[in-house]
């Protein structure tokens, strides 16, 4: 449903937030 595809698309936004947060830990 349409629900549904805006879940997988905020999943895969804070998967990309925690990523980058992830990234500038490492390199500092």
């Amino acid at each position: 449903t349409h629900d549904e595809r805006l879940a997988q698309r905020c999943q895969r936004l804070l998967r990309l937030e925690g990523g980058r947060q992830l990234v500038d830990e490492l390199s500092q």
